[in-house]
């Protein structure tokens, strides 16, 4: 994966960046990649293609129509409702759906360097179906912090549509174990990982949220950035 630093990113990162609100803090970020292979990660998928792409398939078993070479739903549909499915065997049968699983990997590995993603079973991934639905996740988990949505909410979507066209992406999450990695730390209350994904442009942003207690915030973070102050007598 290359790192891509576009212009927008910054901008709209800034805003993202370490928002303290009554006895939260807020920390999130948006990353691109290039999703081209460097040499060690050409290693790493051919690990992954003899873990898990070959063993034998069980028989009897079809592949689930929602994963079958068909496009993002449009934004503007309203399905009635969103299987947002795991990424299985058969959808990893696909070379697709190998390549796919392989650049979400890279791109954690790539965000989070001091962790090793590589051993991320298939089924901590899953494919958003209804991208509305996606859209209107993070923004409910935005809307959390109070007068925030409306500063943050219409340029965000208007960056990220402008640097991977939603309605040519595929959207995918990341469910990570609790009890490891990143967001395993004390005071995390919640967080998301989303994955939009450009086959086209060969694209990944990978938009990162969690929300910590204020009191778990250590004075080392503190230090390193100064949050943005929102409170009740605060103007937008």
């Amino acid at each position: 994966m290359k790192f891509l630093s576009l212009p927008s990113l910054v901008e709209i990162n800034e805003l993202l960046s370490n928002v303290v609100v009554s006895d939260t803090v807020l920390h999130a970020f948006i990353q691109a990649f290039s999703c081209k292979k460097a040499g060690s990660e050409k290693k790493l998928y051919q690990s992954l293609h003899s873990k898990w792409f070959q063993e034998e398939r069980p028989k009897g078993v079809d592949v689930p129509s929602a994963l079958v070479g068909s496009p993002p739903p449009s934004l503007t549909t309203t399905p009635p409702f969103s299987t947002s499915p795991t990424l299985d065997r058969d959808f990893l049968e696909m070379q697709s759906g190998k390549t796919t699983y392989f650049n979400l990997l890279s791109t954690l590995n790539a965000t989070f360097p001091d962790y090793d993603f590589s051993d991320e079973r298939p089924e901590a991934f899953t494919r958003e179906t209804m991208p509305h639905e996606a859209i209107n996740n993070i923004n409910a988990s935005l809307a959390s912090v109070p007068d925030y949505l409306p500063v943050v909410g219409p340029k965000l979507w208007s960056v990220i549509d402008r640097e991977v066209s939603l309605s040519h992406c595929e959207i995918y999450t990341y469910h990570p174990d609790e009890d490891s990695g990143p967001f395993s730390e004390p005071g995390t209350l919640w967080s998301f990982n989303y994955f939009f994904f450009n086959k086209s442009l060969k694209r990944i942003l990978f938009f990162c949220c969690w929300c910590k207690s204020r009191s778990s915030t250590t004075e080392s973070m503190a230090e390193d950035s100064e949050p943005l102050q929102f409170d009740d007598e605060t103007d937008f």
